[in-house]
């Protein structure tokens, strides 16, 4: 399920802890510019409703009983919380917010694509990849995917490939450090989602409760609303 890429965000996308107070204490700490408390890529300063809704203020409840005491610690700069020094549980509550509150605005921004434009993006591990990684890049990133794959598709494209290739054109245009992880993630797409062009075709059991777990989550968005 989405549990699994935002695991692989996290894992190679995204860092650990850092406070502002590090940053003269850090070599490149003037790199980090104006950051705010940031943990697995969510910014405390600039999160928006990321920080504002009601996960988001769960999730940095929880960041503040663990790390608060550690602000300009450095030994905590880029912790997981994976048991090294904050416990592997708190972690994994960490990560299981992170996907509930991406999985609320995927679904929320996914309503920019057209119904077969939204098809084949889900019908494809790689696109959804970068649809998913899209939700820490923000909504005006994912509505320019949208729109990019929406007229692709109009235009007869539907190889998930050569989607896939707009998507990571357009990722590259971005500047040097979006283009370090469009390389990134064409290495996690290759490693773990099997490969750019890969489809669900019932071949990938991961695949199966990933889908099956967009659809249960739709269900329940619809009976909640009744």
């Amino acid at each position: 399920m989405f549990e699994k890429l935002t695991d692989l965000i996290i894992g190679y996308l995204e860092g650990g802890y850092y406070h502002p107070d590090m940053k003269s204490k850090l070599r490149g700490g003037e790199n980090m510019g104006d950051s705010g408390e940031t943990m697995f890529g969510f910014d405390r300063k600039h999160g928006g409703e990321l920080v504002t809704s009601e996960k988001g203020k769960e999730f940095w409840r929880i960041v503040d009983e663990n790390y608060s005491s550690h602000h300009g610690d450095t030994k905590y700069y880029n912790d997981k919380a994976d048991g090294k020094l904050i416990s592997a549980a708190v972690g994994e509550v960490l990560r299981r917010l992170v996907t509930e509150i991406m999985t609320i605005q995927f679904n929320k921004y996914t309503d920019w694509l057209t119904p077969a434009a939204k098809e084949l993006v889900m019908s494809s591990p790689a696109l959804l990849m970068q649809f998913w990684y899209a939700c820490w890049n923000g909504p005006g990133r994912f509505q320019v995917f949208a729109q990019l794959v929406n007229a692709a598709v109009a235009n007869g494209t539907t190889a998930r490939a050569d989607l896939y290739s707009i998507l990571d054109k357009n990722r590259r245009s971005w500047g040097a450090w979006a283009a370090q992880r469009a390389d990134t993630i064409t290495e996690i797409c290759n490693k773990h989602l099997g490969g750019i062009s890969a489809a669900n075709d019932g071949g990938s059991s991961l695949w199966k409760w990933l889908l099956a777990g967009v659809a249960v989550f739709g269900l329940v968005k619809i009976i909640s609303k009744k």
